[in-house]
């Protein structure tokens, strides 16, 4: 079941307990590039969940029940 609330779009629990869900790379702005108040950061990239958490590494007892 996915995961759609304030935090999250599209999240869900994986099989060792992780919540998976898209992260962002920010990149702080310099003063040169901040145009407003609490204008500090500049997304870099958007990572997929699976990307951005990793692979199950088994360590976890449920993890090993699948």
């Amino acid at each position: 079941m996915k995961i759609n609330d304030l935090f999250t779009k599209g999240g869900y629990i994986r099989a060792d307990g992780v919540m998976i869900h898209d992260m962002y790379v920010m990149q702080v702005k310099s003063p040169q590039e901040s145009r407003y108040p609490w204008d500090y950061y500049k997304v870099v990239k958007q990572m997929p969940g699976e990307e951005a958490f990793g692979p199950v590494t088994g360590a976890c007892p449920l993890a090993k029940k699948q």
